[in-house]
């Protein structure tokens, strides 16, 4: 990002203004390096999968039919971490019934409080409904101290782990390759 920002300045291209990024309660890896990136670059903050597939719509364990046949999101994208995203989703549960709102609208009030806009994929009226609560509802500090605190480090997925791992066998290839 930083590269290809410097390399378009230099060119006198336009430059990014928004970074649409994999963030969410149970996916937060991006706190670490790239939000500071991107605050220090006035660069937006659009994250995608704001509530995780589902799994922070609905009580854990349960699931909604499609996504029990997404195998991507199930097996790949968050089912190598079920138990340590559990205390959260149980957190978000918790406040949700404290305030008789859906755990959609709490995913989506915390998310509020730290990116600039969301990408909300609605395919159902309830799921504009959690919006729209969230967009009414504001987490107490406590509460967004409580949704946070049990947070763990995830491995990258996704593309940044396909890169990780190409650039991993690329240096073992080159340096098979220099041994020889």
């Amino acid at each position: 990002m930083a590269q290809m920002n410097d390399y378009m300045k230099e060119h006198n291209y336009p430059q990014f203004v928004s970074i649409q990024d994999h963030y969410n309660l149970i996916y937060r890896e991006d706190e670490r390096e790239l939000f500071t990136f991107a605050h220090e670059n006035n660069l937006g903050l659009t994250p995608y999968s704001p509530l995780a597939s589902g799994r922070l719509a609905h009580p854990f364990g349960t699931q909604i039919t499609r996504r029990k046949q997404d195998l991507f999101s199930e097996k790949d994208k968050y089912g190598k971490t079920v138990d340590i995203d559990r205390p959260i989703i149980d957190e978000v549960e918790k406040i949700a019934q404290n305030h008789n709102i859906s755990m959609a609208a709490v995913a989506l009030a915390w998310l509020k409080t730290k990116v600039n806009a969301l990408i909300v994929g609605a395919t159902k009226v309830h799921h504009l409904d959690a919006l729209e609560e969230a967009i009414k509802f504001n987490l107490s500090k406590d509460e967004v101290q409580a949704l946070e605190d049990p947070y763990r480090a995830h491995d990258l997925e996704g593309v940044m782990a396909d890169n990780r791992d190409r650039e991993h066998n690329w240096t073992q290839y080159l340096a098979k390759s220099a041994e020889k």
